[in-house]
């Protein structure tokens, strides 16, 4: 299967055609050995620079739009497109355009000494890293897939972000069409979804 034929509105959607499963199993596979990686940029994570160079030559598991599977991967390719075309960190980029004009004080990629005895802990888990995703080096990790840390005021800032058609305050932050894109079905029609079970210590935290 070729990668050309994955495009943004794949991965948007999870209709890319990669699976979880298999780009994990891809990964643990990578990691046996060592990696000859390019420099690492000034304003990307050394985890997901490892993580993304390890993952690059997984192919997709079945082609784009026969099925709409969950996948991080995809994500954290977003995020990687998001960081070179913007020339800045992922954080610093939804820092700058989201998080500060909405006044979303308490969302972050990284956890300060503030919110010590705030986060909700999810159940000890092993990510394909061998980290427990309650590892304070793995909360402070930007992933484009996860990692996002936040509070239930600032989640409903963000929601009514979209009731108001891209306006928060003062501030246009979405245009109205992109609203209405990102408010719309965009998976194909008759593209079937996968069983997407998910377990109880996969959901995302928050602190409160």
């Amino acid at each position: 299967l070729e990668f050309r034929r994955v495009l943004f509105r794949s991965l948007l959607t999870h209709t890319s055609g990669y699976v979880e499963e298999d780009v994990i199993a891809f990964l643990q596979e990578q990691l046996k050995t060592p990696l000859d990686l390019p420099p690492l940029p000034d304003n990307q994570h050394k985890s997901i620079h490892l993580a993304l160079h390890a993952r690059y030559q997984c192919r997709p598991s079945r082609p784009p739009n026969e099925l709409m599977s969950y996948c991080g991967y995809g994500y954290d390719l977003l995020a990687e497109i998001v960081r070179r075309v913007s020339g800045q960190a992922l954080g610093q980029f939804l820092q700058e355009r989201l998080f500060t004009p909405m006044q979303m004080t308490d969302t972050s990629f990284y956890l300060e000494e503030r919110f010590n005895g705030r986060m909700v802990k999810r159940r000890p888990m092993k990510n394909p890293f061998g980290a427990d995703m309650n590892d304070a080096k793995y909360l402070d990790t930007p992933w484009g897939s996860g990692g996002m840390n936040s509070c239930a005021m600032d989640i409903a800032k963000f929601g009514q972000l979209f009731l108001n058609q891209g306006c928060y305050g003062e501030h246009q932050i979405l245009s109205r069409s992109t609203v209405m894109s990102m408010t719309s079905n965009h998976v194909p029609p008759g593209v079937p979804e996968d069983d997407m079970r998910v377990a109880p210590q996969e959901i995302g935290r928050a602190h409160v």
